[in-house]
């Protein structure tokens, strides 16, 4: 049992506070961590106990716990910082047969990563060298330091990851944007890394791993590019301008369409944020479909078909109540050889002998702030662990840049590891390629000339779950359909947008913040727009009267006019 630990607040300001978050990640049921306040002392503690404190440098501990150490027990977690601050230092005091003994790493900058790990393995070969009795005067680069144990067969370390930054105070004029695109760093890393949810002028912001340590000053005027003449193009451009279709090569003229698809340890790599108007479940591929997006990569990979995220998605989004059971239902319907395994040593055995696993992370991971699927697709040379992740915005992020290529840790996956799906790389039998009815989502099958974004999708399907939830899915359709005719009228709106919150149009309004759409109002709008139509397209009104003379039916509880 994992208890986090909430010390009590300190009275009085606290400049540079750092303010951490402790996750932790257990693949063994002998750790217990005993809740206690700040002001636990090292006299608490039993042999063969840590006491683990974070301070910062105005030593005010800001979390603590005391981990009960047992053999073949490997345990690790990580304290993040989440707050604003500077730095501050890791102490872990030890109580053996021999007395208390007192460790420290330092420093501690917001944004750093401190991992304890501890190895009780019986006959370990880890070897360790002496640490220090006091906080370190300056340690830039990465420390381990040995928690020795009156148990020869136990052994621990201690060490910290420290993230390059550069510190920057915002000036006027300068966008995030602007700023990350300047340092090669995501606007949401930024964010992220100083614990904040926007900037404005005067913001003192850190940037974890710049491209580079110059200051970025915002141009005082902006230029437009239509403004530069033509004729004034230099030697350089000039070389590089495509040349007039007529003087191109024949060879040249239409190359053929490649497959860019990416392969990793025989794994294609799919994207859910590819798809982010297609239903799936609860919501849209791209929001709820990681785990679909993760069954196409493994059924590819080992039937050798050409299955599509989207194709998937439509076979067994609306199949059951959560995506596991999605996942697990699609895995059966597609002839793969499978089984679930919720034990991560046995997960980390199977990816020894070359089998590929779909794992479920939570926001304890690396990948995720929720639920989140992926795919181990095997380990490289290195012992490392190759992840293909359906989640593209993930491959921007700082600290999964390098792991994505070179492979993680199991450490690394074993943090916020829920659960897997085990997976057979070859069968015994080649199993038919399964196919059900789709639903023809090309533009030629359009029944209204109208391009959806994803927010256009995200609001009408909030609009019908209010309007229409209880009704049937033809009633459900019907309510898309009278939001497409309106736009094409010259009577409305010509956006969703527009259409849903012109003055007085649509009840439900009020209430779109709070709606949970699921998968069937999502198909409602693709029926709407791809499905045989329900309503005439000078359909423009409905409510559960009539609101004028001129009815063209009743469907369910609403009466839709023209």
């Amino acid at each position: 049992m994992a208890k986090y630990l909430k010390p009590k607040p300190k009275k009085g300001p606290r400049a540079g506070v750092i303010v951490f978050g402790l996750c932790l990640a257990l693949c063994a049921a002998a750790l217990a961590i005993w809740a206690r306040s700040h002001g636990s002392a090292a006299d608490d503690v039993e042999a063969e106990q840590f006491l683990v404190h974070v301070y910062t440098t105005e030593n005010a501990s800001v979390e603590s716990a005391i981990l009960d150490l047992a053999e073949e027990d490997f345990h690790y977690f990580t304290l993040k910082p989440e707050g604003t601050g500077s730095t501050g230092y890791c102490q872990v005091t030890v109580t053996d047969n021999t007395g208390i003994h007192t460790y420290f790493i330092s420093p501690v900058n917001q944004g750093d990563t401190v991992n304890l790990g501890i190895q009780a393995a019986s006959g370990s070969a880890v070897a360790f060298a002496s640490g220090a009795d006091t906080p370190p005067a300056d340690n830039a680069a990465k420390v381990v330091y040995p928690l020795p144990l009156s148990d020869a067969t136990l052994s621990a370390r201690l060490k910290v990851s420290h993230t390059p930054s550069v510190e920057y105070t915002v000036p006027e004029g300068a966008a995030l944007e602007s700023i990350a695109e300047f340092y090669s760093v995501s606007p949401g890393d930024i964010l992220a890394y100083n614990g904040i949810d926007s900037i404005a002028p005067g913001t003192v912001l850190r940037i974890p791993n710049p491209a580079t340590d110059e200051p970025f000053a915002p141009p005082q005027i902006e230029t437009a590019p239509e403004t530069k003449p033509e004729t004034q193009l230099s030697a350089e451009t000039e070389a590089t301008q495509i040349p007039p279709a007529e003087t191109a090569p024949a060879e040249t003229e239409a190359p053929e369409a490649e497959d860019n698809t990416v392969y990793v340890m025989g794994v294609p790599r799919y994207f859910q944020t590819d798809y982010p108007t297609i239903f799936y479940g609860n919501g849209t591929i791209a929001t709820d479909g990681c785990s679909v997006t993760s069954l196409t990569m493994v059924a590819n990979a080992v039937t050798g078909y050409d299955y599509t995220v989207d194709e998937l998605a439509d076979y067994f989004g609306g199949r059951a109540e959560n995506n596991m059971a999605r996942l697990e239902i699609g895995s059966e319907k597609l002839g793969l050889s499978f089984y679930k395994s919720e034990n991560w040593h046995k997960t980390l055995e199977a990816l020894n002998e070359g089998k590929i696993v779909i794992a479920l992370m939570t926001e304890t991971s690396l990948f995720t702030d929720g639920q989140h699927f992926i795919v181990l697709t095997g380990l490289n040379e290195d012992g490392k662990i190759m992840v293909n992740d359906p989640n593209k915005n993930n491959y921007d992020v700082w600290k999964l840049k390098n792991a994505f290529v070179n492979g993680f840790t199991p450490d690394d996956i074993l943090l916020g590891y829920s659960g897997a799906w085990v997976y057979e790389r070859t069968l015994e039998e080649q199993p038919p390629r399964y196919s059900e009815p789709r639903i023809d989502r090309s533009e030629e099958n359009k029944n209204y000339p109208i391009t959806l974004t994803a927010e256009d999708h995200a609001l009408l399907a909030r609009v019908i779950w209010v309007e229409a939830q209880g009704e049937c899915a033809e009633g459900q359709q019907a309510v898309a359909e009278v939001v497409f005719n309106r736009m094409l009228s010259d009577e409305f709106g010509d956006t969703v947008y527009d259409v849903i919150y012109g003055k007085g149009e649509f009840r439900s309004v009020p209430y779109l913040e709070d709606a949970k759409p699921t998968q069937a109002q999502y198909k409602a709008i693709d029926q709407a727009m791809y499905g045989t139509p329900v309503l005439d397209q000078n359909v423009f009104y409905f409510a559960t009267y009539a609101t004028n003379s001129n009815i063209y039916k009743q469907i369910g509880n609403h009466i839709f006019c023209y």
